[in-house]
């Protein structure tokens, strides 16, 4: 959701704050629905949120973004995308 006036602060300001008001409206939906937001980045201007695994990951529509560890501790990371942003937990296999 771009609301910020590059005129007025800059483009690469504009986008940075886009993306931090994206971020946002994404962390407060997925407190209110009960997650723990464990981390905010803005990673090439598009911001990705880390939260703690539980049961309500379920619910979201994700992907396996990758799988890690050794013979005797592997887990993936899971990635969904939620009000436009993308949401990654790490899921033991």
């Amino acid at each position: 959701m771009n609301t910020h006036s590059p005129s007025i602060i800059g483009d690469q300001n504009a986008g940075l704050l886009d993306a931090l008001s994206d971020a946002y409206v994404a962390c407060l939906s997925l407190a209110e629905q009960g997650f723990k937001l464990e981390k905010v980045a803005i990673i090439a201007g598009r911001p990705q949120i880390r939260i703690v695994h539980d049961k309500r990951c379920a619910q979201l529509n994700s992907v396996t973004a990758a799988v890690h560890g050794g013979i005797s501790s592997r887990f993936e990371t899971r990635a969904a995308m939620v009000r436009g942003v993308q949401v990654q937990w790490r899921q033991p296999l």
